[in-house]
């Protein structure tokens, strides 16, 4: 089961990258949708994100392994504050899944998503 081993934002030309590094073996799924009201998966538990856009993307077979239990969710805070991404939270795979909230400022941001082998970026552009 490949296993994430960065996740981190990155400054593009006109927006603001999500980008996921996996090492490992196997296949990775992935969805990547809008929600009104963000929850864990498996607890239904709400999510506290900075933002009323919200882009959940869950990756599939995957394992975190210890690296976020101790500490909950992964925090991650852009650069600049006129990036179109507010916060992102990554939390610790259950049964394989692993997800990420992402607040965008703007209710007309445009994202594209890219995957391969070892990466899979986000991309949240204002627009």
């Amino acid at each position: 089961m490949p296993t994430p081993n960065s996740i981190k934002l990155e400054q593009v030309e006109d927006g603001i990258t999500v980008v996921f590094n996996f090492d490992g073996d196997g296949s990775i799924g992935w969805t990547a949708r809008f929600v009104q009201m963000p929850t864990l998966r498996g607890t239904d538990s709400p999510v506290s994100i900075v933002s009323s856009c919200v882009l959940q993307i869950d990756v599939t077979n995957v394992d975190t392994g210890d690296a976020w239990t101790d500490s909950g969710p992964m925090r991650i805070w852009p650069g600049s504050a006129g990036s179109p991404i507010a916060e992102a939270l990554s939390y610790p795979s259950s049964d394989g899944v692993a997800q990420t909230f992402v607040g965008i400022r703007s209710d007309a941001a445009a994202v594209t998503v890219e995957s391969s082998f070892d990466r899979f970026v986000t991309t949240i552009a204002a627009s």
